[in-house]
C-alpha cells in the first residue's frame, strides 16, 4: 500500500510545511520551557523548588499555546496535499500507475508521520529538560506522566489531520473545504450549546433536562481535549503532588481519540476512491451534501438570530428572529454553493 516514490513525491513538495510544524512546536512548547525556567533560577535566586515545579508543569501540560497554530498549520497541510487532486494535474495523477487508494493513503502515512516526528522530538526536549532539574522536579513531576502529555495530545491532532484530510476528500474546492474544516471541527460543541439555548427560549423546558449524554460529552470534547487534565495542588500542604498531576478520563479519552483517527482515515480513504474527476472544483464532490451544508447553515444561522436579537422575555419575536434567520441562511449558503462551482 505504501509506495515509495509517492511518498518522495509529496515529502518534496510539503517538507518546508512540515519543518514548520517542528519549529512552530519547538518555539511555542520547548524554547518557551527552557527560557523560563533558565530566567526565573538566573533572576528568581529566592524561587523555591515547588515554584520550579509549578512553572514546569503550566508549560508542559497547557495545551491552548500550541493547539490553535498546530490545528491551522494541519489545515494548510491537509489543504496543499489536496491541492494536485483538485487542480489541473489531477488528470495527469489519475493516469499514473497508482490506485486511487496508494495515492490517499501515502499522503495520510506522510501527514501521521510528520504529526508523530514532531511531536516526539518536542517529547525528547521535554524529557532533556525535566532530567536536566531532575533534583528539583522528580518529587512533583513524573516521566509517565509527561509521555501522558505526549500520548494524548499525538492522538489529538492525529485524529484532527484525519478529520481535515475526510473534508477535504468531500469537498471539490480546496479553499472551500478549508474554510468548512475548522467550522465542521467546532460544529458539534457549538450545535449543542446553541441548541440547548434556542430550546430553552422557545419552550419551558430546563436546562438540566437537555444536557446531552455522557457519551456525547466524552465524544465532543475527546477531540478538542479541553477538559480537565492539568496539574493540581495539594490543598493541605501546598504542595505540587504526583499523584494529583492527572489527565481527566485519559484512556477513554486516548482510546476515543485512536478510534475517531481511524475512522476519519478510512473515510478520507473510501470518499476519495468515490471522487468524480469531472467534479473538481465543485463545492462538494457529492451533490447531496450541498443540500447538508445549505441545511445546516441555515439552522445554525437562523439559531444565532434567535439568541443574538431576540429577548427572552418575548417569545413570539424569538420564532420571528428564527424564521428570518432561516431564510437568510437558504438564501446565502445557495449562493455559496453556485459561486464556488463557478469559480
Amino acid at each position: 500500500m505504501l509506495n515509495k516514490a509517492l511518498i518522495y513525491k509529496e515529502w518534496k513538495r510539503t517538507q518546508w510545511l512540515f519543518a514548520s510544524l517542528l519549529g512552530l512546536t519547538f518555539v511555542l512548547k520547548n524554547l518557551k520551557i527552557i527560557m523560563n525556567i533558565q530566567n526565573y533560577k538566573e533572576f528568581m535566586p529566592d524561587i523555591t523548588n515547588i515554584e520550579i515545579a509549578n512553572l514546569f508543569a503550566k508549560n508542559v501540560f497547557n495545551i491552548f499555546d500550541i493547539q490553535f497554530f498546530m490545528f491551522g498549520i494541519l489545515i494548510f497541510i491537509a489543504a496543499f496535499l489536496f491541492y494536485d487532486l483538485r487542480n489541473q494535474n489531477a488528470n495527469l495523477i489519475s493516469s499514473m500507475p497508482f490506485t486511487r487508494e496508494e495515492i490517499i493513503v501515502n499522503k495520510l502515512f506522510l501527514g501521521f508521520t510528520a504529526i508523530i516526528s514532531t511531536m516526539l522530538i518536542s517529547f525528547i526536549f521535554i524529557i532533556i529538560s525535566y532530567f536536566s532539574n531532575s533534583d528539583i522536579l522528580g518529587p512533583y513531576i513524573s516521566v509517565s506522566q509527561l509521555f501522558q502529555w505526549f500520548l494524548i495530545n499525538t492522538l489529538t491532532f492525529t485524529a484532527g489531520f484525519a478529520f481535515f484530510m475526510g473534508i477535504q476528500s468531500l469537498m471539490g474546492n480546496v479553499s472551500a473545504a478549508s474554510i468548512i474544516s475548522p467550522i465542521m471541527l467546532l460544529f458539534p460543541l457549538w450545535f449543542i450549546e446553541m441548541g440547548e439555548e434556542t430550546i430553552v427560549r422557545l419552550t419551558s423546558i430546563n436546562y438540566s433536562d437537555l444536557s446531552p449524554s455522557n457519551i456525547i460529552e466524552k465524544l465532543v470534547f475527546a477531540l478538542y481535549n479541553t477538559s480537565e487534565h492539568s496539574f493540581y495542588f495539594n490543598p493541605e500542604h501546598n504542595i505540587l503532588s504526583k499523584d494529583l498531576i492527572i489527565y481527566d478520563n485519559f484512556m477513554p479519552k486516548c482510546i476515543t481519540l485512536l478510534v475517531l483517527t481511524i475512522v476519519f482515515s478510512l473515510i478520507s480513504i473510501h470518499i476519495y476512491k468515490k471522487n468524480a474527476l469531472e467534479l473538481n472544483g465543485n463545492f462538494t464532490m457529492f451533490k447531496p451534501l450541498e443540500n447538508v451544508f445549505i441545511i445546516g447553515f441555515s439552522i445554525s444561522l437562523a439559531m444565532t438570530f434567535a439568541l443574538v436579537f431576540a429577548p427572552y422575555d418575548i417569545v413570539i419575536k424569538n420564532y420571528i428572529f428564527l424564521a428570518i434567520g432561516l431564510a437568510l441562511g437558504l438564501f446565502i449558503s445557495k449562493k455559496i454553493v453556485e459561486s464556488v462551482g463557478r469559480s
